[in-house]
């Protein structure tokens, strides 16, 4: 190094004007995002909840063929299935082997599956005819306990971009699941 020589000393890091504007962009870019995310989030969980019901009611449905059995899906609570007005399908269902046909879970039928109730503020309310219960007979139909045909539709509570899902239950017993207007 030569004696008496300046030397050039580069200094690193930002300014507080720069730091002050990043953060103020970020807070725009924020606000901006979350409340969509929020949204793109109620419409996958929604979507879930559907697609958990949609699947149930198909194994419910494949099994009643399979076993030449009824197979009833029921709203349940710790396995005891509810018809109370006070329960909604969002507190979860149980699929179980109906030997005697009551739609009731009933010592010594079997249960093949169980759901959990569902996490959020999601609800999941069936009309007359499946507003407890979906029971399928040996032939695939969804039936009442009477015989007579049991379709029905359930509709959830949460309006994601303007529509909200349903399940529909036809005479032959297929499911689907339809978006309607909120």
């Amino acid at each position: 190094m030569i004696v008496g020589a300046k030397t050039m000393r580069r200094e690193l890091g930002f300014t507080l004007t720069e730091v002050m504007v990043t953060l103020g962009v970020a807070g725009i870019v924020l606000a901006m995002g979350v409340p969509a995310f929020r949204s793109v989030m109620q419409s996958n969980q929604t979507v879930a909840h559907s697609n958990d019901l949609l699947s149930a009611l198909s194994r419910a449905r494949s099994e009643a063929i399979t076993r030449g059995l009824p197979v009833v899906v029921c709203r349940s609570i710790n396995n005891v299935c509810q018809t109370s007005v006070a329960y909604g399908w969002e507190q979860g269902w149980m699929i179980f082997i109906d030997t005697n046909n009551n739609a009731t879970q009933d010592s010594g039928e079997e249960i093949i599956g169980v759901h959990a109730p569902f996490e959020g503020k999601e609800t999941l309310v069936g009309d007359t005819n499946v507003k407890s219960y979906i029971s399928y007979s040996s032939d695939g139909a969804a039936r009442l306990i009477d015989g007579s045909s049991q379709t029905g539709t359930l509709t959830s509570s949460l309006c994601v971009g303007q529509k909200k899902n349903t399940i529909q239950i036809g005479t032959t017993g297929r499911v689907r699941i339809q978006k309607i207007s909120c």
